[in-house]
């Protein structure tokens, strides 16, 4: 899997390359958790939209920093067997 390099901004449209990208079932961001004192205030899953294209997934960021708030997420593709990729982190601000 090959992500962008640099941030996603809100709305925008990038590419994840994948051989498997006909048999992706689903795109996710995952923000990782800051555990304090017993308590993760800070873990999210937000699902992305995308279109399949030959070897390439059109995938749109999230619209804003309510769905999720500007910093570091795991980018995760899943295939039809709801397998996950190994994350790469992503910026999104």
């Amino acid at each position: 899997m090959d992500v962008p390099a640099g941030p996603i901004g809100y709305g925008t449209t990038f590419q994840v390359h994948t051989p498997i990208a006909a048999d992706i079932a689903s795109v996710v961001l995952v923000r990782p958790g800051a555990a304090t004192h017993a308590f993760d205030m800070d873990q999210r899953l937000v699902g992305l939209s995308y279109t399949v294209g030959l070897g390439v997934l059109n995938v749109t960021a999230p619209p804003n920093g309510s769905i999720a708030p500007p910093g570091y997420y795991m980018l995760f593709i899943l295939n039809a067997a709801g397998v996950p990729s190994v994350a790469n982190f992503v910026q999104v601000f």
